[in-house]
């Protein structure tokens, strides 16, 4: 499989940067635990569904591509990065053939380093990366400073558990996605919230360009019907729901960005209110 020379491009065009659920066609974001919960409870819960997810994506691999960036926050370049080290002294043994790529970030004042290697699926380091990232924001020990991207050998699938909130499974191929998310929608008990976006569907939407797109989860508090993001529900699914018009209303008001119905008949063909 291609990589670009600095390891932000893999096979059929995913995009390694954050936030992937954005910058790539299509994809799928979950939330991993629920707010509530202690974070001793809220990490064990995180670790889990990632586990969850992380099988059912990479199902038909053996080995998998990981873009590993552990950080460091200094000027001056090294060899054996912060997060690197930390991450080593948690268990993590890193492949003998990896590559890296090291840059300075002029923009963050910092280098920037990335790791490319492959791990067989179930390697005990998998685990390791997952603790590293899904622990870190909630304080738990050890801990190291990284970010991993998680990819299929045919380069159509990428994986990226973000942080203890947040975890995306994105591809160039809507149809690599379709099955995971059908998937998961009928097992949806086991993670806490599911949304699929279309970047097509999104832009070809007017609606969607005028509510900006990133109101669903206030969206969800009016409509429990709402199982995805603004664009597939307003063009598809729930334009009957006056509910979810009500939401959209208030929502805009609460923006100080005006609208009407008739404003909505307008932009969504779909609208039959």
């Amino acid at each position: 499989m291609k990589f670009n020379k600095n390891f932000t491009i893999a096979g059929n065009d995913l995009v390694l940067k954050k936030p992937v659920f954005y910058n790539n066609k299509c994809g799928i974001r979950f939330n991993l635990s629920e707010k509530g919960n202690s974070d001793i409870n809220r990490f064990i819960e995180c670790f889990s569904n990632t586990r969850k997810l992380f099988e059912l994506t990479f199902q038909n691999s053996k080995e998998i591509y990981v873009v590993l960036e552990p950080f460091d926050y200094k000027n001056a370049r090294s060899d054996n990065p912060k997060g690197l080290k930390e991450l080593k002294e948690m268990g993590f043994v890193l492949d003998k053939d990896f590559k890296r790529i090291a840059f300075h970030d002029k923009e963050e004042g910092f280098h920037r380093y990335r790791y490319l290697f492959k791990e067989h699926k179930e390697s005990p380091n998998i685990n390791v990366l997952f603790w590293a990232i899904l622990g870190s924001d909630l304080g738990i020990e050890p801990a190291a400073d990284i970010c991993a991207y998680f990819i299929d050998d045919a380069g159509e699938l990428l994986f990226h558990p973000y942080d203890d909130r947040v975890c995306d499974i994105v591809s160039s191929d809507e149809k690599k996605i379709m099955p995971i998310y059908e998937k998961l929608k009928k097992d949806k008990r086991d993670i806490q919230r599911i949304g699929y976006r279309n970047k097509e569907y999104v832009h070809s939407c007017e609606l969607c360009k005028y509510l900006e797109v990133d109101t669903i989860s206030q969206i969800e508090h009016y409509c429990p019907l709402i199982e995805s993001i603004i664009c597939e529900t307003h063009c598809a699914e729930i334009p009957d729901c006056k509910e979810t018009t009500k939401a959209v209303l208030d929502t805009l008001r609460d923006r100080d960005k005006t609208t009407t119905i008739n404003k909505i008949k307008g932009k969504c063909k779909s609208c039959k209110h």
